[in-house]
């Protein structure tokens, strides 16, 4: 019984000590965003010391926090998945994924929008600069010396993230840091940066976020030329010397031709035109938030395309891609929820753009950096429920968007 008293004494004097709690945030911050490239266990455990830290001393900080407007479009968007997904015979399955991916994303979010409201971002921007030089620099090595190429037997039992290029997702972790890399590319540092972006991404063999760095570049241009041409020159010719130069690369580039026989883009063709079917059929509700990998089987079956439904009968490498979601975040939103979810989410992305013109540069330029190719990515990917990807993605906004001068 006396204990207890003694602990709350302790937490008061903690908690009324501010130098205190910010090297406690600093700290997580830190150890975060080394993590990004490493360990999804680490960062999954970091989120959840941060949720204890905001519960016990941030709470205060909430009010202010529900005023934001990207926050509120989340809190939207997530009460339409879970009202949508009343409705589908999965529902318990359904609300326990909604619950993943708010602290997928939710959490990440808040913990950068919180390191900024207390004016420590600088330090770990710092860090994760530090720590994204040094792991992807690591990465190149292994491709260019190791005999495997990258790292899989660090990989094969899923605890980190792509170490080290071991998985296509590292490209969108990568890709999320883009925009503390922009921040700095005046500067020696930053060029370094964006030039193992470029080469790490495209090692990686990931499409997707390649073409989402040309995107990217093209966006950027369209916006300020004058300012940023010679980088996007460089990041121009960084990607074309890649591709020619690395057999690997050139090889994965190659399978983007529909004629080409590597089946993986006939499959993600017929997987959207079944979609479209399914959505038809379910345009109001959808058939639940991520409750496709309990249908797949049926639902190809009966809307898919032959090569679909030979790929799941013979349980090739493909069907585990087939079974897991459409490759496509927008029409992966309108089966989850219908058409109304993928409004709510339009809107958020929308909310998070608005807010994003309303930053000073070079900030500005730094986070429609890593935006627009996550935005681009997302046509081919479901990066939203990446987690590896959401928790890179969505910190970063949070660091961003806390300063939007709304």
């Amino acid at each position: 019984m006396p204990k207890a008293p003694l602990f709350n004494t302790l937490l008061l004097n903690y908690h009324s000590n501010v130098q205190q709690r910010d090297k406690t945030l600093i700290l997580i911050g830190i150890l975060y965003v080394w993590s990004l490239l490493l360990s999804i266990t680490l960062q999954t455990a970091l989120l959840i010391i941060f949720l204890l830290y905001f519960i016990l001393f941030e709470l205060k900080a909430s009010k202010t926090l529900l005023k934001n407007r990207v926050l509120q479009a989340f809190l939207m968007f997530y009460f339409i998945s879970f009202f949508t997904s009343l409705f589908s015979p999965y529902r318990l399955y359904a609300i326990k994924k909604i619950s993943g991916v708010i602290f997928d994303t939710l959490v990440p979010f808040v913990m950068g929008y919180i390191i900024t409201t207390h004016n420590l971002e600088g330090r770990v921007k710092k860090h994760g600069l530090i720590s994204f030089v040094i792991l992807s620099t690591l990465s190149v090595v292994l491709y260019l010396y190791s005999k495997g190429g990258f790292s899989p037997l660090l990989n094969r039992h899923g605890i980190l993230t792509g170490f080290l290029g071991g998985k296509l997702t590292y490209a969108g972790v990568l890709s999320a840091m883009g925009g503390i890399i922009f921040e700095r590319i005046p500067y020696k540092d930053g060029i370094l940066a964006l030039l193992l972006l470029i080469i790490s991404t495209g090692i990686n063999t990931s499409r997707s976020y390649i073409f989402g760095i040309l995107f990217s570049v093209f966006v950027i241009g369209l916006l300020n030329l004058k300012k940023y041409y010679k980088y996007l020159l460089l990041t121009l010719f960084t990607l074309i010397v890649l591709v020619m130069s690395f057999p690997k690369t050139y090889k994965r580039f190659k399978t983007t031709n529909p004629k080409h026989p590597d089946t993986s883009i006939k499959i993600r063709l017929d997987l959207w035109k079944m979609g479209v079917k399914i959505l038809n059929k379910h345009p109001v509700f959808g058939i639940g938030f991520e409750t496709w990998p309990r249908v797949a089987d049926s639902m190809v079956n009966k809307y898919g395309s032959h090569l679909l439904r030979s790929t799941i009968i013979k349980d090739s490498p493909n069907a585990r891609a087939i079974r897991g979601h459409f490759h496509n975040t927008y029409l992966e939103m309108a089966i989850n929820g219908g058409i109304p979810l993928l409004v709510f989410y339009l809107y958020l992305i929308f909310t998070m753009l608005k807010d994003a013109i309303l930053l000073d540069e070079p900030m500005k330029y730094a986070f429609l950096f890593m935006f627009s190719i996550f935005i681009f990515a997302g046509f081919f990917e479901y990066n939203f429920s990446d987690a590896e990807v959401a928790h890179a993605f969505f910190f970063f906004s949070g660091i961003y968007l806390q300063k939007a001068k709304v």
